[in-house]
């Protein structure tokens, strides 16, 4: 066990740190590219503005942070909070954007939907939004911005540590009991990772099953159904502000579930940060950390 948490905790620390230093939907809204040139009539610098926590992580993955002029409400790396605001994933202002005079704009899809993307292309501005709700896809994401930012040696870079993570995990987890587990995400109301998202992916590489097999991939569920679904573990993944309640006690506030047999012998955790909820570099950082608190159950109460 000892072997297996320090094999795990490696993996976690070299994902972090690379990736750090460096730094829903089945047909793409769109993926153009732009072609804005300098005075001299090469090619312009580019002027990158990110709509997401997510890809504002990738530019700095990929190693193009320095070009990055416009960022999202809640992206977290300190060097984008540098940088302009052009508000929130589900608001993001078009006023705002067009004002950084961008060459590209990066994000996921979202409650801002083709709306956008069109209103920027046909203004002249590149976009990139792919799908990003599977591991492979995150991968692609990565590669095809890199693509895109001229920094293709520093997306691969970032996929290979992805991958690492992966296989380190992998090995780990092989031959291991799997317990049923329950991923969520919020608790007003009760919101989990269902069949096809990418969490859903996570639980089961990181040795578990999604209690959660049908509803979508981000179902809601109500208490009577959670109690049918009977987990043996619940994951907390809402990251909740500094001071909130800890999950066990949110889950016991909630009318019914005092009695839910994971509740009632202290099987519930909450993931730290936010790599495991944030479809982009860090998802192999979120994967092993999943992974080590599936590891041994929790002590019961």
């Amino acid at each position: 066990m000892i072997a297996r948490r320090a094999l795990l905790t490696g993996a976690l620390a070299t994902g972090a740190l690379a990736s750090w230093l460096t730094s829903a939907c089945s047909r793409p809204e769109t993926s153009s590219r732009g072609g804005a040139t300098s005075d001299a009539g090469g090619p312009a610098a580019p002027r990158i503005v990110s709509i997401s926590p997510s890809t504002t992580e990738a530019v700095f993955a990929v190693g193009r942070g320095d070009a990055l002029v416009g960022r999202s409400r809640y992206c977290e790396p300190e060097a984008a909070r540098a940088v302009a605001e052009v508000g929130g994933f589900a608001d993001p202002s078009l006023e705002r954007i067009l004002a950084l005079a961008p060459t590209i704009v990066v994000g996921e899809r979202g409650p801002a939907g083709p709306r956008l993307v069109e209103a920027l292309e046909q203004r002249g501005v590149a976009t990139y939004f792919p799908p990003i709700g599977t591991l492979a896809d995150i991968e692609a994401f990565l590669l095809g911005l890199g693509e895109r930012l001229d920094a293709s040696e520093g997306a691969a870079r970032a996929v290979e540590r992805i991958q690492a993570s992966m296989s380190a995990v992998d090995a780990i987890v092989a031959g291991r009991a799997r317990p049923r587990v329950l991923f969520l995400f919020d608790f007003q109301p009760l919101v989990a990772a269902g069949p096809g998202s990418f969490p859903d992916e996570l639980v089961r590489r990181a040795g578990g099953d999604n209690v959660v097999v049908s509803g979508g991939a981000y179902p809601r569920l109500g208490v009577e159904s959670l109690l049918a679904l009977d987990p043996d573990r619940i994951v907390d993944g809402s990251a909740p502000p500094e001071g909130a309640p800890d999950a066990l006690t949110s889950l016991r506030a909630i009318p019914g579930l005092a009695e839910l047999r994971a509740v009632r012998e202290g099987q519930v955790t909450r993931l730290v940060g936010t790599a495991a909820i944030r479809p982009g570099p860090r998802i192999g950082d979120g994967l092993t950390q999943l992974a080590m608190l599936l590891a041994e159950p929790l002590p019961r109460p």
